[in-house]
């Protein structure tokens, strides 16, 4: 089974993506934007962050440690962290340096 994540981004006369590949098993729940077109999404089935651009789709997971899902997202430009959310299986929320 293949997930899909949708994002709509007005046209102005450039060619932009409307429909990103996520990776196979990903199951997207929460997603932030970073710098510039960067997003970071999270998976409900495991705390993987997939990273990505989305002028141009690419991206990559992000295999965390801890186990259960990665149901929130936020980016605190002024410190560089994300910021995850552990979800109702009791898994705690944490942080990730990015800068």
């Amino acid at each position: 089974m293949q997930m899909v994540c949708a994002v709509i981004i007005p046209s102005e006369g450039s060619l932009r993506l409307d429909v990103i590949d996520l990776p196979t098993g990903f199951f997207p729940e929460g997603i932030t934007n970073g710098e510039g077109w960067t997003a970071f999404v999270g998976s409900w089935m495991s705390r993987n962050i997939w990273k990505g651009d989305l002028e141009t789709g690419h991206g990559e997971v992000f295999e965390l440690a801890a186990p259960g899902p990665a149901v929130g997202l936020d980016h605190d430009r002024q410190s560089g962290y994300l910021f995850v959310a552990g979800g109702q299986l009791g898994a705690p929320p944490f942080f990730i340096p990015l800068a």
